[in-house]
């Protein structure tokens, strides 16, 4: 029978993804510490000047909500701010970028289902 499982963001290594600078993330909820195939959860840090350059997924939908900081998303070239608060869907096949242009750190959580292409 499946079961809930409590996962403790500060027990949780930082990593600093593929394709992203200046950035860190935390991959809270996966299949790889979970009972979830469909879904994962990552908890971002963006410091000024990062950025996470152009890319697409083929089948990754994400949900990005920014916790803290603003961040400049461009997605199929129209740019689009993020601040504390707002939410953003990224459908599959959206080239989508990022860029921290503050001098503050960007705090967001994304959400990707299914976890990964």
């Amino acid at each position: 029978m499946p079961e809930a499982k409590v996962i403790r963001s500060i027990q949780v290594e930082w990593f600093e993804p593929p394709l992203h600078t200046k950035s860190l993330a935390k991959n809270l909820i996966t299949p790889e510490n979970t009972e979830t195939n469909n879904i994962s959860l990552r908890l971002f840090r963006m410091d000024p000047g990062g950025t996470a350059e152009p890319h697409s997924h083929k089948k990754v939908e994400h949900i990005f909500y920014m916790i803290n900081g603003q961040l400049l998303i461009t997605c199929n070239g129209k740019n689009y701010i993020l601040n504390p608060g707002d939410a953003i869907h990224i459908p599959p096949g959206v080239q989508h970028s990022a860029k921290n242009t503050t001098n503050q750190p960007a705090i967001l959580i994304v959400i990707n289902t299914p976890p990964q292409d």
